[in-house]
């Protein structure tokens, strides 16, 4: 449909698109533009009056040069841009279209034409948020390469559009300097995007020219937040760039620092290590956890047993083995329950909700609307209603559903190295003669081993008594110490509709 000129708005003005020019690692010249920077518009005089006209949206001039200017297709500025970019940045739709109708014979050439970062007119109306364009556009050609647009501008709804019209693209496009559109969400922080762009399985370790991956392009923008999802889902710290350079090394934001940090090895980030960077499910760590739950309580069972005389009570060891057996039921249970994960949906279902909610409502891995005290999880790849926190020691989610599960695995886990450290104490305070050196240095150490353990099992077991009497799960309780912000008030206000209803 065709805009009135009435209502016409110069929709670019410089102190919106001035954007510095941004060197990647240290090393960029500044006189070779990159992708990256293609909204960075020249203040310099194109020498040409129409394209001024056209840059600053000037409609009396434009409407008066489609019937006075013959050559308008074959002018450009300095950039290579012609007088469609410059509409199509504007959203001038009637101008636009009068042009196409004017010269149809040299529209499609017209169209094509590339200015100096390898872009169409079409890529501007993308960036400028004219995804309907595209239907208009493939009449004359197929254009491609549009996903980084919309990745640029954060915008997934115009990003699923695309992927509708266009089913030949890529979510992989390259631009300019091998630039991708991971590459551009990450540069200009468009988080929504780039979940998005992680789920459609775009490479997490690709390089642009100068060797920056993604990650490499948000330590440069200090876009923290991302950092981590980008670790946690694949992306390698340890890539260097051209100039030899790792992430790490592109920024000095405290903020940004710590999450990457967070993923180096050091004993003091072991738990992060742990329960932070994989990003699937990994039986390992519940193996582990069964590994030590053995060794304390066989060897624990089988020193005290050995070192009692035959005519002793066995008492303690039948009451071990109705604990561990009792244990063991609620470990399998509660490893392999279903927490409560909420339904994904597909990305039509995506498309109606974007339309209908904010955006920091969604989750855009799930392509659902985020539901009230969910967090999606980055072991399980699913949103988790009533989500607490995720165990790795079951290795699975504690949620809505197996909430009762998880508080009887940890009372028998309790009462069981309760009865260990009893038994051993005991033991070792009759000193017994049947107990040869080595046992006892062996049951000494396991029984502090056995103490040790108790003070995370007991946080964990106060935390759970805790949140029981507040109502309030442990990601809700660190949702509401966490610094302010509109994802962060939604919750809270979801939470509090829940707690007065």
């Amino acid at each position: 449909m065709e805009e009135s000129p009435a209502t016409a708005e110069p929709l670019i003005q410089c102190k919106m698109f001035f954007i510095a020019v941004v060197t990647i690692g240290q090393y960029q010249e500044q006189e070779s533009k990159s992708i990256y920077n293609f909204m960075d518009i020249t203040q310099v005089q194109s020498g040409n009056d129409l394209i001024e006209a056209a840059k600053q949206n000037k409609m009396p001039i434009l409407n008066a040069s489609v019937d006075t200017i013959p050559n308008i297709y074959d002018i450009e500025d300095a950039d290579k841009r012609t007088v469609l970019h410059y509409l199509a940045l504007n959203s001038n739709t009637f101008i636009y279209n009068r042009l196409l109708i004017k010269f149809q014979p040299q529209a499609q050439v017209w169209l094509k034409k590339e200015d100096k970062y390898n872009l169409q007119a079409i890529h501007y109306f993308v960036y400028s948020g004219k995804i309907e364009m595209l239907d208009e556009i493939q009449r004359y050609y197929q254009p491609k390469n549009l996903l980084g647009m919309a990745s640029y501008k954060n915008d997934v709804l115009a990003m699923i559009q695309i992927r509708e019209k266009l089913k030949d693209e890529k979510v992989c496009c390259k631009y300019k300097d091998s630039v991708t559109p991971l590459h551009l969400a990450c540069f200009t922080k468009s988080d929504y995007a780039a979940i998005v762009l992680m789920r459609w399985k775009h490479p997490l370790n690709i390089q642009d020219a100068n060797g920056n991956t993604p990650l490499h392009i948000a330590a440069q923008n200090n876009n923290y937040k991302l950092i981590r999802k980008l670790i946690q889902r694949g992306g390698s710290v340890k890539l260097k760039n051209n100039n030899n350079q790792l992430p790490i090394e592109l920024t000095t934001d405290p903020q940004t620092l710590d999450a990457l940090k967070s993923f180096r090895f050091s004993w003091k980030s072991l738990l992060l290590q742990l329960n932070l960077k994989p990003r699937k499910r990994s039986a390992m760590q519940a193996l582990v956890f069964l590994l030590f739950f053995s060794i304390t309580n066989f060897g624990t069972i089988f020193l005290v047993q050995n070192a009692k005389s035959k005519d002793q009570s066995n008492g303690s060891f039948i009451l071990f083995i109705i604990i561990v057996t009792l244990f063991s039921i609620c470990f399998f249970l509660v490893s392999y329950s279903n927490p409560g994960y909420a339904k994904t949906n597909n990305e039509q279902n995506l498309k109606e909700i974007l339309q209908k909610l904010e955006p920091y409502e969604i989750c855009y891995d799930c392509f659902i609307q985020t539901p009230i005290s969910s967090k999606h999880c980055e072991f399980c790849k699913r949103c988790v209603l009533r989500y607490d926190h995720h165990c790795p020691w079951i290795n699975n989610c504690v949620g809505n559903d197996n909430q009762s599960l998880f508080w009887l695995f940890l009372l028998f886990l309790f009462l069981d190295f309760l009865l260990l450290i009893i038994l051993g104490i005991l033991q070792l305070a009759q000193n017994n003669a049947t107990l040869s050196s080595n046992s006892f240095t062996i049951l000494i150490i396991l029984t502090i081993i056995e103490c040790l353990f108790m003070i995370p099992l007991l946080n964990l077991i106060l935390t759970q008594i805790r949140n029981y009497y507040s109502g309030l799960t442990t990601y809700e309780r660190l949702i509401l110490g966490k610094p302010s912000n509109k994802k962060r008030e939604s919750i809270i206000q979801k939470m509090s509709f829940v707690q007065q209803g």
